[in-house]
C-alpha cells in the first residue's frame, strides 16, 4: 500500500529526516520518501496504513499534516437513521478523519486528507447508500433555496391527493356508501396513494434495503404494502378466503391514512427546515469579514480567520465585533439583541465580555479576544 502526505513546518533537511524517521518508526511502514520541494510524504507498507497513527507521529516531532475540511449538501436524509448511515459512509472512505451530518440543515462536515481522498470519491461513497452529496460548488444559494421550495412543492402535491383519496377510502370503508364501498372502488382509489404518493417512502427504504439496513422509511414500506398486498388478495382471490372461513376484509383505508399523514409530517418538517435554513443564512451574515488588530508595525485590518486568540483588536463605533473576548481600555454600549434579545443596549467597560456578530454603537474600545473561529457564541449558535 502506498500513500502520500501533505508536510507542514518542514524548514530544512534536518525537518526532512526527523519526519522520515517519525513515520518509518510507524508499525507496518516499509519505507518512507520526504520531499522538502513538494512538502510531501511518500509511505509504502505491507498492509493497511493507520493514517490517524501516521500524523499523530508527525505531530509528535512538531510538524503537521495538511488536510482540508469542507462542507457539504446532503439530499434525502428523513430521520437519525439516515444521518447515522452517511457518517458511517464517510467515515468508513479511506482518507476521511472526522465527518458529522445534521440532519435539520441537511449538511455535512468534513475533514479529510486530499492527497488520500478527493470529493468523487466522498460523493460516491454517499451515493452508495442511498443519498446524495452536493458541494458548495454543486449548488449556489439561490440553487439550494429553489431545490427547497421543489422538494417543498413535491410533497405538497403528494400530501393533497393522498388526502383527498384517502378521505374518501376512509367514507367507503367505514360507511356503507354505494359505488365508493365497493372494494374494487377501493382498490382503484388506494393505488395512486400506494404507489404514487407513498413512492418517496418506498424508493428510500429500497435503498437502505440494498445496504442490509432499516429506517423510518423501511417500517413505513412494510407496514403499507401488508395492507395493500393482503387488500389486493382479498379483491383478486375472494373464493380462497371464504374456503378457509375468513371474512373478506380490506384494509385499503389503513394502508393510505398511515402514508398520509406521514406525508403530512414530511411537509411540516420541509416547512420547518426552510425557515432554519433561512435563519442561520441571517446569522451568518451578522458575521464580520474583517478585524483591526493591534500588530507591531501598528493597527492592521486583517481578515476575521487571521485572529488569534490573545490578539487586541479595535472596535469603532457603527461597527460589527469580530469575534468574542473582553474588554481591556475604553467605554461603549454594545447592541447585543442578535444573541440575547434584549432591546436595550448593553455597556461594556474594561472587563466586559463581548460577542462577535454584535453592533458597537457609541463609543471605541480595545478587546482582547479570547474565542474565535467556531468556538466563538454566533459559530456555535450556527
Amino acid at each position: 500500500m502506498k500513500i502520500v502526505l501533505p508536510i507542514k513546518g518542514m524548514t530544512c533537511a534536518a525537518c526532512v529526516a526527523a519526519v522520515e524517521r517519525a513515520l518509518s518508526k510507524v508499525p507496518v511502514v516499509s519505507s518512507v520518501e520526504v520531499s522538502f520541494a513538494s512538502e510531501r510524504a511518500t509511505v509504502e507498507a505491507e498492509g493497511p496504513l493507520d493514517i490517524q497513527a501516521l500524523i499523530q507521529a508527525v505531530k509528535d516531532q512538531g510538524y503537521d499534516v495538511l488536510t482540508k475540511k469542507a462542507s457539504f449538501r446532503v439530499q434525502g436524509m428523513t430521520c437519525a437513521a439516515c444521518v447515522a448511515a452517511v457518517e458511517r459512509a464517510l467515515r468508513k472512505t479511506y482518507g476521511v478523519l472526522q465527518a458529522s451530518v445534521n440532519l435539520a440543515t441537511e449538511s455535512a462536515q468534513v475533514e479529510f486528507v486530499p492527497t488520500i481522498v478527493g470529493v468523487p470519491e466522498l460523493k460516491k461513497a454517499v451515493k452508495d447508500e442511498g443519498y446524495e452529496l452536493l458541494s458548495e460548488e454543486d449548488t449556489s444559494v439561490d440553487e439550494e433555496e429553489l431545490q427547497r421550495k421543489r422538494h417543498w412543492n413535491d410533497l405538497l402535491r403528494r400530501f393533497i391527493l393522498s388526502g383527498v383519496l384517502s378521505a374518501l377510502i376512509l367514507a367507503g370503508s367505514m360507511l356503507n356508501i354505494p359505488v365508493l364501498s365497493n372494494p374494487v372502488v377501493l382498490l382503484i382509489l388506494a393505488t395512486p396513494v400506494q404507489f404514487y404518493a407513498g413512492m418517496v417512502f418506498h424508493r428510500a427504504a429500497w435503498a437502505a434495503i440494498k445496504h442490509f439496513s432499516t429506517n423510518m422509511n423501511t417500517l413505513v414500506t412494510v407496514g403499507t404494502f401488508s395492507a395493500y398486498l393482503y387488500s389486493l388478495a382479498v379483491v383478486v382471490f375472494p373464493g380462497v378466503f371464504e374456503r378457509v372461513g375468513v371474512g373478506r376484509h380490506v384494509y385499503f383505508d389503513t394502508s393510505a391514512v398511515i402514508i398520509t399523514l406521514i406525508l403530512l409530517g414530511r411537509v411540516l418538517e420541509a416547512r420547518a427546515r426552510g425557515k432554519t435554513s433561512e435563519a442561520i443564512k441571517k446569522l451568518m451574515k451578522l458575521q464580520a469579514k474583517t478585524a483591526l488588530v493591534e500588530r507591531p508595525e501598528g493597527p492592521r485590518e486583517v481578515p476575521v480567520e487571521e485572529v488569534i486568540p490573545g490578539d487586541i483588536v479595535i472596535v469603532k463605533p457603527g461597527e460589527r465585533i469580530p469575534v468574542d473576548g473582553v474588554v481591556v481600555e475604553g467605554y461603549s454600549s454594545v447592541d447585543e439583541s442578535m444573541l440575547t434579545g434584549e432591546s436595550i443596549p448593553s455597556e461594556k467597560i474594561p472587563g466586559s465580555t463581548v460577542y462577535g456578530g454584535t453592533v458597537n454603537l457609541t463609543g471605541s474600545f480595545r478587546f482582547r479576544a479570547t474565542k474565535v473561529g467556531s468556538e466563538t457564541a454566533l459559530a456555535r449558535i450556527i
